[in-house]
């Protein structure tokens, strides 16, 4: 992650276990992410914050207020709060809370920092629902950040009416 331009770049990575710290997942106080499901956005954030999913309360507070129940196809509702990827057409799949989670955390700390030397300007690549673009978005307001713009792009052009939708733009 670097920042260029006034533009995060980010990029995840595969990294081998055996070179990486992994997290005492035995202690009962770590929720797995596959075992932090809810029955609604909230319920499905408290598990993610309190399984230390969520690790700043900036995050969390920015989840709360992007529902992602109005991300999924209708018929996809029932399944919103579950730690799943789920289906919302044209062969695209919402990502799992748990990945939208890491990618917030992992850019909060270049955000905090950078946006008080030039205005920060995010680039969701398959933004696919627009669920991750509207969290940065919203992400902007909870850190009282004044100029920041996150860009949402896709292939699918047909999905955009419901990106807009969802954005309420």
């Amino acid at each position: 992650m670097r920042l260029e331009h006034g533009i995060v770049l980010f990029t995840f990575a595969v990294v081998s276990s055996n070179r990486v710290q992994m997290p005492d997942l035995s202690s009962a106080s770590v929720c797995r992410p596959w075992r932090c499901h809810g029955t609604d956005n909230r319920s499905l954030i408290n598990n993610l914050y309190a399984g230390h999913i969520i690790q700043s309360k900036e995050v969390r507070d920015t989840l709360y207020q992007v529902d992602r129940g109005h991300y999924v196809p209708s018929d996809q509702i029932i399944s919103a709060y579950d730690e799943a990827p789920l289906g919302i057409g044209f062969g695209q799949t919402i990502s799992t809370p748990h990945m939208h989670v890491k990618a917030m955390e992992e850019l909060l700390p270049v955000i905090e920092t950078s946006h008080r030397t030039h205005p920060i300007h995010i680039l969701d690549v398959g933004s696919g629902s627009g669920y991750l673009s509207a969290a940065f978005g919203r992400l902007f307001h909870v850190l009282d950040i004044p100029e920041g713009t996150v860009y949402g792009i896709d292939s699918i052009q047909e999905g955009l009416v419901d990106v807009l939708s969802n954005a309420n733009i």
